[in-house]
C-alpha cells in the first residue's frame, strides 16, 4: 500500500492516484457485498469500488465458452482478490482484470438443473489493505448457454472437465446442441447425473438444400409461394477425445406449411426439418439401433398441400 502510495506521489497528479489515495484515506470501517445483479457487486464502504462477472459464451472471438471473465474497478492498490482458486492483486490504478476457468465447477453440474439458474459454489474473497476481508459467494447464474457452446466446440476439439471420473464401459448419454448456439438451451438422453457424465456429443446445424415445393392456397397471397427446404446435418462425437463417430443428415418433409412467412419479393419461403428428428436418429446411435453412415432421412415424403391458412 505505501509502495504504492509513493508511487503515485511521485507521479504528477491523475485521476487514477486521487481515487487511490480517496479509498485510503477516506474509508476505515468494514466492507460488504451488494449485489445489485447476479453478476454485478458494489463494494459497501469503497467508493465507486465494483465488480462485474460474465461467462464467455457462445463461439465469438474464438474463445473458450468455459472461460468467465471478472473485472474489479476502483479498489485500494494493493486490493488482493480470490475469485475460486484464482489469486490476483488489482493494479496501482485499481484495476484487475481476471479469466477463470470454469470447469472445476461445470462439470459437476447435476443434468436436470444445468438448463436453469443454479450455484456453482464460487467462494470470492477481496482482502483490502487495513480492512476485514469481504467474503461472499458469486450468486446463481444462467450457464446452460455457455455449455451449449462448449459441447458444439467439439467438433473441433474434445471438451473435458475439472476433475471428471474416468469413462466406465459403452456410452451412455448423450447431449443434442445445435451447432454455433450462442444461448440456447441443450438437451440430454441418457442417464447422466453430472454434466461430465455426458459420453457423447450430437452436433446439428442447418443445410441448405436444392429442393423445392410450390404451395399455394393461402389467404391474402395471390399465386404460388416457392418453399425451399432446409435440412439439418448431424454429426456424433465422443466428448472426450473428439472423435467423429457418425454424421447423417435429417431431410425437412417436403409438404407445404399449414401456417407461412414468405419474402413478399421473391415470394419465397423456408420450411426446415424437425428437430425431434434429429433427436430420434441420435437417441437409435446411442442405443445401438441406428447406421453409422450419412444416408439421408427416408421420411421426406411428398405430402399433399392439405389445409391452407392465411399467411
Amino acid at each position: 500500500m505505501k509502495r504504492a502510495l509513493l508511487l503515485c506521489a511521485l507521479l504528477l497528479s491523475t485521476p487514477a492516484c486521487d481515487k487511490a489515495k480517496e479509498a485510503v484515506a477516506g474509508n476505515t470501517g468494514p466492507i460488504s457485498a451488494d449485489w445489485t445483479e447476479a453478476y454485478q457487486m458494489n463494494v459497501e464502504g469503497l467508493d465507486e469500488a465494483e465488480a462485474s462477472f460474465h461467462m464467455v459464451g457462445s463461439n465469438r472471438d474464438g474463445k473458450d465458452p468455459l472461460v468467465m471473465n471478472a473485472y474489479f474497478n476502483n479498489f485500494p492498490p494493493g486490493t488482493e482478490v480470490i475469485v475460486g482458486e484464482t489469486k490476483k492483486k488489482v493494479s496501482d490504478s485499481g484495476y484487475l482484470s481476471m479469466e477463470i476457468d470454469m470447469r472445476a465447477f461445470l462439470g459437476k453440474l447435476p443434468v436436470d438443473k444445468a438448463n436453469k439458474e443454479i450455484d456453482l459454489g464460487m467462494d470470492i474473497e477481496i482482502r483490502v489493505p487495513e480492512r476485514e476481508p469481504l467474503e461472499t459467494k458469486l450468486p446463481a447464474q444462467k450457464v446452460a448457454g455457455d455449455l451449449a457452446a462448449a459441447f458444439a466446440r467439439v467438433r473441433d476439439r474434445p471438451v473435458k472437465f475439472e476433475g471428471e471420473p474416468e469413462p466406465s464401459g459403452k456410452a451412455k448419454s448423450l447431449v443434442a446442441v445445435e451447432a454455433d448456439t450462442g444461448f440456447s438451451d441443450f438437451t440430454v438422453m441418457g442417464p447422466a447425473e453430472k454434466v461430465w457424465d455426458i459420453d457423447l456429443v450430437g452436433v446439428y446445424e442447418k443445410s441448405k438444400s436444392a429442393r423445392t415445393k410450390e404451395c399455394g392456397g393461402y389467404k391474402k397471397i395471390k399465386g404460388k409461394v416457392t418453399v425451399e427446404m432446409i435440412d439439418y446435418k448431424v454429426a456424433l462425437y465422443d466428448r472426450r477425445t473428439g472423435e467423429r463417430q457418425a454424421e447423417h443428415r435429417v431431410l425437412a418433409k417436403e409438404e407445404c406449411p399449414m401456417f407461412i412467412t414468405y419474402d413478399k419479393e421473391t415470394k419465397k419461403a423456408s420450411k426446415y426439418a424437425d428437430e425431434k428428428d434429429v433427436h430420434r436418429w441420435l437417441r437409435e446411435q446411442l442405443q445401438g439401433e441406428g447406421k453409422k453412415d450419412d444416408a439421408e432421412e427416408s421420411g421426406a415424403e411428398k405430402n399433399a398441400e392439405g389445409k391452407k391458412n392465411e399467411g
